[in-house]
C-alpha cells in the first residue's frame, strides 16, 4: 500500500498491489496485481511575449491530471534436465487518463485576448507484453535465446473551447488520435568463461517495430456544437527493421582492477510510405573498475551511444491548448554520442555509502523540437550539442543512529547543456532537460513486525522548451 499526498491535490489512498509467489521441485512461479492512481494539480501564471520580449498577454492556468492504471502480470521459471532453464513472463496493463484545464487570459496589448479557454484531454491505453528466454550449456559455454512481443493500443481525444469577453464562443476545436504500436525482438547470446578472470560474450539481436496512427482535426459549429466539420485527417504507418551484433570481453588486470569492453554495430531500415532509409552505426564501450581499498570503488567509462527514435517523432500532431502544430518529419535521423563518465564510491562505517559521478556527453544529430512556419514545429535534428552532469548519492543507515531498520537515501542530479538554437542562433539548454533533480527517500522496517512505512520528497527543474510561437518553462515541486 503506497498512499501519496501532494500540495494542492487530493490525497491518493488506493495505490497498492498484491504479489504471490511460490515454488515446486523444478518450478518457480509468481503473480501480481497492481493499481496506480495519479491525482495532480498545476496552477499558476503564464506570460506570453513577442519576439522582442514585449508582454502582450497573461494567463492564469489551472490544470488537473487524473489517471488510473491497473496491471496484472505473471511469470514462471522451469528448470529442466541438463541445466536447461526456461523463463516466461506476461503482463496486461490499462491506463485511463483525464487532463482538464482552465485558462483565463488577459490582454496587455492589442495582440492579446480577454477570454476563457477550457480544454480537456482523455486517453485510454492498453498494453500486452510477453517475454521469454531459454538457456542451456552449449559450445563450451552457455547459450541463451530471448524473445519479446509487445502490443500497445491508444485512443485519445482532446477539445478546446474559447469564449472571448463581450463576444461569446469563437472557437471549438477537437483532435482525435487512434494508434497501435507493435514490437518484436529476438536475441541470441553465447557466453564463455575459460576461468574466473576472463569471460566473452557474442550476441546478435533483431527487432521489428511498427506504428499505425490515424489522426483527425475537427471544428464544431458555434450554433450547433454537436455538428463537427473535419478539417484534416492523416493516416501514418512507420516500420523499422533493426539488427545488431556485439562482442564483449571482461578481464581482470590485477587483484583489484578489471577491464570490460564491448564492440559492435547496428543497422536499421526505417520505412514511412514510399520513403525508405537505412542507417549503419558503430557502438561500444570501455569500462575500467578499480578497488584500491575495502572502502573505495573507482570506475571510468567511455562509450559510443546510438539513440533510438520514437516513431511518434516522425508523425504530425496538434496541441490545441497552445495552438501549435507539430509537423511530420520523414528526414529525422537517430542521434549518436560519445559519453564519458567517472564515478567514485566511498563506504563508511556502519553501512553508510556515498558516491559522486561526473558525466560529459558530446552529441551529434541531437533530436529536439525544430520550429517551422508561423505556428508549427517538428521533431528534428540539430547538428551537435554537449551535456554535463553531476550526480551525488548518499545512503544513511538508521541502526547506528538509534533508529534500527531505517534507511535514508539522498539523491541529487544537476545537468547543464549547450546547443545552438536553430532559429535565433543563441546558446541554450537542450529542451526539457532535467537541470535539477533532488530526491529524498525514507523507509523504515519496524523490527519484530511485518510493517513498513516510508516517504519520498522530490523537486525537479526542467530547462525551457522552445517552439516557433512560445517558450515553455516548467518547475515541478
Amino acid at each position: 500500500w503506497e498512499p501519496s499526498w501532494r500540495r494542492d491535490n487530493e490525497p491518493v489512498l488506493l495505490n497498492g498491489g498484491v504479489n504471490v509467489s511460490g515454488s515446486g521441485d523444478d518450478i518457480v512461479f509468481s503473480a501480481a496485481a497492481e493499481s496506480t492512481m495519479v491525482r495532480a494539480r498545476f496552477t499558476g501564471p503564464e506570460a506570453l511575449r513577442n519576439v522582442s520580449g514585449d508582454l502582450f498577454e497573461t494567463r492564469e492556468e489551472d490544470r488537473f491530471i487524473e489517471g488510473n492504471q491497473q496491471e496484472v502480470s505473471g511469470g514462471v521459471q522451469w528448470r529442466l534436465v541438463g541445466d536447461r532453464v526456461w523463463n516466461a513472463k506476461a503482463s496486461y496493463r490499462r491506463l485511463d487518463l483525464e487532463r482538464p484545464q482552465e485558462s483565463r487570459t488577459t490582454a496587455i496589448t492589442a495582440r492579446g485576448v480577454d477570454s476563457l479557454n477550457l480544454a480537456s484531454f482523455g486517453e485510454a491505453e492498453t498494453r500486452i507484453r510477453f517475454d521469454s528466454d531459454f538457456s542451456l550449456p552449449a559450445w563450451g559455454g552457455a547459450f541463451k535465446a530471448i524473445a519479446l512481443v509487445t502490443r500497445e493500443h491508444n485512443d485519445a481525444a482532446s477539445r478546446v473551447t474559447v469564449d472571448e469577453v463581450g463576444v461569446g464562443r469563437v472557437a471549438d476545436r477537437r483532435f482525435f488520435e487512434d494508434s497501435t504500436e507493435d514490437e518484436r525482438i529476438a536475441r541470441l547470446e553465447q557466453n564463455w568463461e575459460p576461468d574466473p578472470e576472463r569471460s566473452w560474450q557474442l550476441a546478435v539481436e533483431g527487432a521489428w517495430n511498427r506504428l499505425e496512427l490515424a489522426t483527425a482535426l475537427a471544428i464544431a459549429g458555434q450554433a450547433s456544437p454537436a455538428s463537427l466539420s473535419v478539417v484534416s485527417t492523416q493516416d501514418t504507418e512507420i516500420q523499422e527493421r533493426r539488427a545488431e551484433l556485439t562482442l564483449a570481453h571482461r578481464r581482470e588486470l590485477g587483484a583489484d582492477v578489471d577491464l570490460q569492453w564491448s564492440l559492435g554495430g547496428e543497422t536499421s531500415t526505417i520505412e514511412q510510405g514510399a520513403i525508405s532509409r537505412r542507417f549503419n552505426r558503430p557502438k561500444g564501450f570501455v569500462t575500467l573498475n578499480a578497488a584500491p581499498s575495502d572502502r573505495w570503488t573507482l570506475t571510468a567509462r567511455a562509450s559510443r551511444e546510438v539513440g533510438q527514435i520514437s516513431f511518434r517523432d516522425f508523425a504530425a500532431s496538434v496541441s490545441l491548448v497552445e495552438e501549435v502544430v507539430r509537423e511530420t518529419n520523414a528526414e529525422l535521423v537517430p542521434e549518436q554520442s560519445w559519453l564519458f563518465s567517472a564515478r567514485a564510491e566511498r563506504r563508511f562505517g556502519a553501512g553508510h555509502v556515498g558516491s559522486i559521478e561526473l558525466q560529459h556527453e558530446r552529441i551529434r544529430d541531437l533530436v529536439d523540437r525544430i520550429p517551422r512556419g508561423e505556428s508549427g514545429d517538428a521533431i528534428g535534428n540539430i547538428d551537435e550539442a554537449t551535456r554535463n552532469q553531476v550526480r551525488v548519492v548518499l545512503t544513511v543507515i538508521g541502526d547506528p543512529l538509534g533508529v534500527p531498520g531505517a534507511r535514508l537515501n539522498l539523491l541529487g542530479s544537476w545537468q547543464r547543456s549547450s546547443v545552438t538554437d536553430p532559429i535565433e542562433g543563441f546558446e541554450r539548454d537542450i529542451g526539457r532537460l532535467r537541470t535539477r533533480d533532488v530526491r529524498a527517500e525514507f523507509r523504515h522496517d519496524i523490527r519484530a513486525t511485518d510493517l513498513t512505512y516510508g516517504f519520498v520528497i522530490e523537486e525537479l527543474e526542467l530547462a525551457p522548451l522552445y517552439q516557433s510561437t512560445l517558450v515553455q518553462f516548467q518547475d515541478i515541486p
